[in-house]
Order: C-alpha cells, then structure tokens, then sequence
C-alpha cells in the first residue's frame, strides 16, 4: 500500500451562533491567515501513550517487530485479554510538567498526544466507558495534567482520537483478512455504526470541554489503505467512488455535525464550523487534523 494521504484540514473558528462563515468558501489566503500560528509554528510533540507503553513491545516473551501501540494486531492478542493490561497500569514516574518543559526549552510549540489509541484505552476519566485511566491503580488523569503544563509553558495543546476502537463492542476483527489486517481493516458490526457514532461524539465532547483541546487529530491510515487498495484492485482509481468509503466519511461527517453544535454546550462559544478542504491521495497516511482556535 503506497502512496495514499488524505488530509482533511478542518478549522473550528470563534464565531456567535447567529452568524456562521463557510470555510469551504474561503480563500486560500484567508486560510493562510487564520492557519498562521500552526504554519509558523513548524515544530511539535507528538506522545503515543497507552496500555501498550507498559510491554515495551513483548508479547509472552515474544519480541513483536512492529509499532509498539501495534502489538495488540500483531500479537493478534483479544480485547478480552489485552484488557487485563488496565490491572497493571501503573506508570508512576509521568511526569506531564518535565515532559513540557523539555518541550519548551527545544523550542516546540505545540503537543499532540493520543487520548485514545486503537486499543480504545482513554488517558482519561470518560463517563462512557470503564476501560480508562480511571480503573487503572494509576488513576491520574493524564490527559488533564498534560492539559494544565501546557497552559503553564504556553504551548499548545492538542489530542489524537483514534476512529478504530479494537475494544468497543461495535467493531470486530475482520476475518475476511489475515495477520494483523483483521485489525487494519475493522469491520463494523451489523446496526452498532451508531452505537459506535454516539460514544465517539460524547468523548470527543469531553475532550473539548474538560481539556480545551486546540487541535483534533482523527486517523484511519491503515482502514482507508486497506479500502483503497481492494478499490484498485476492482479498477477503481478514486476512492470516494467507492462505497467503501462511506463508513468512514459518515463517521467524519458526525465529527463535523458535533463539532458544529458544540455551541449549544458551551457559554463560551469557541468551535462550530468544520470544513474540509484540499483531499490529496499521495501517501498512506490519513490524518484529520481539526484546529480548534
């Protein structure tokens, strides 16, 4: 799989409600403008951080030669079992302020940092779901100190919300596939895509709540590649040709439609409007970065 990238840039910009701008409709150099601190920005932090972090990439004693938050599709290891890892999460030396101060000194300005990875494990205490940082013997929010140093260095910060969620009762490996593609490439399960659609949106409001995160990071690399690839292989060239795709555009058009109504929630209006804009399939990639000003 070469050669895929779409990127979605999606800018979330202080408005009121009775007065909304269409991003889709502004200028290249209007976005320039308002996408000026990220441009200038050009050097950053991004954490993986998860139940992973405590294997160090062994499995019963097998070193797994992939990424690290990957060991769970190429260990091929179930939810249930992988779940146990919450029991002894425990890493009591995170240090959220050496972490962004060591980022400050190198003259970083911003942080990313996965608050949910594929494994569906939050960093956070979510009201909708046990499988959290919370029901660890660490308990501490890690996402909330990350949060609070980066306000103290002034830098930043932004959160990475994985879409495919190998915990979650609404996915299931895809045995149509083999090796660690079952979990590349998700399948939903029959009539649970809502399910999924209503966690995905009371956590992603969460995170813009309680952390004041300023940029949104959406990946589904390896489900897209996987999709655009079968697409191919039947001849097809674009990959929103394909019905394929739908599945994850109606997930990413229900980010867009919360997102969208967040000033319903909030006295302080900061983020309504997402538009995408410039799709480019040139690598395997995909990352929706969702700037929340």
């Amino acid at each position: 799989m070469k050669n895929l990238l779409l990127v979605f840039v999606l800018i979330l910009s202080t408005t009121t409600a009775n007065c909304q701008k269409n991003y889709l409709e502004e200028s290249n150099e209007d976005s320039a403008r308002r996408m000026k601190w990220f441009t200038d920005a050009k050097y950053g932090m991004f954490i993986h951080f998860g139940l992973y972090s405590q294997l160090g990439g062994v499995w019963q004693g097998d070193t797994i030669k992939e990424y690290a938050e990957w060991i769970q599709a190429h260990a091929d290891i179930t939810p249930q079992e992988y779940a146990m890892l919450t029991h002894t999460f425990n890493p009591t030396e995170f240090d959220a302020d050496l972490i962004v101060s060591t980022a400050k000194k190198a003259g970083m300005k911003y942080l990313v940092v996965t608050t949910k990875h594929h494994e569906g494990f939050c960093l956070w205490d979510s009201k909708y779901t046990d499988f959290d940082i919370a029901n660890t013997p660490f308990k501490r929010d890690i996402i909330k100190e990350l949060a609070d140093a980066c306000r103290k260095y002034d830098i930043h910060f932004g959160t990475y919300y994985s879409i495919i969620d190998w915990h979650h009762p609404s996915q299931e490996r895809n045995l149509d596939n083999s090796n660690a593609a079952r979990w590349s490439n998700v399948r939903m399960k029959t009539g649970k895509k809502q399910q999924y659609i209503t966690y995905m949106k009371n956590q992603i409001k969460e995170l813009i709540e309680n952390y004041d995160t300023e940029i949104f990071v959406f990946p589904a690399a390896y489900y897209l590649a996987a999709k655009f690839e079968a697409h191919k292989r039947r001849g097809g060239t674009d990959l929103r040709q394909s019905h394929d795709f739908e599945d994850i555009i109606y997930i990413l058009d229900n980010c867009s439609e919360l997102l969208d109504n967040i000033k319903a929630s909030k006295e302080t209006v900061k983020t309504y409007l997402v538009a995408a804009r410039k799709l480019h399939f040139t690598h395997r990639v995909f990352i929706l970065f969702v700037f929340v000003s």
